[in-house]
């Protein structure tokens, strides 16, 4: 796979470390939120139902472990390749990118 790594500037740097940090502290809370918005939802309710709550608080854990690898130590690869696997998986379940647009616009 073709490395896709991002080139940040200093400022830029400085900008998505300030969002980690409030993101960290956050993070439980948002994903507690959007997954209590969404079990309705039409698309991505069956979803959730369906994926056992340890199988999801795994993925949820490994995917914020490699993004803060990849933002405070600009090991960008293992995260966006995650990130392409989770991509892959959505669309053999039948969702399509757009849907996570419309699920945040509805809540």
């Amino acid at each position: 796979m073709k490395k896709l790594t991002p080139v940040l500037s200093e400022k830029e740097k400085q900008e998505i470390f300030a969002y980690y940090t409030v993101y960290e502290k956050s993070e439980e809370e948002f994903s507690k939120k959007t997954t209590e918005d969404l079990k309705d939802n039409p698309i991505f309710g069956e979803l959730i139902r369906d994926i056992p709550k340890e199988v999801s608080a795994t993925r949820n854990k490994l995917s914020r472990e490699l993004q803060k690898d990849a933002i405070m130590n600009d090991n960008w690869q293992p995260y966006i390749e995650y990130q392409i696997e989770q991509g892959i998986m959505y669309a053999k379940m039948g969702l399509d990118f757009k849907s996570w647009f419309g699920a945040g616009e509805a809540n």
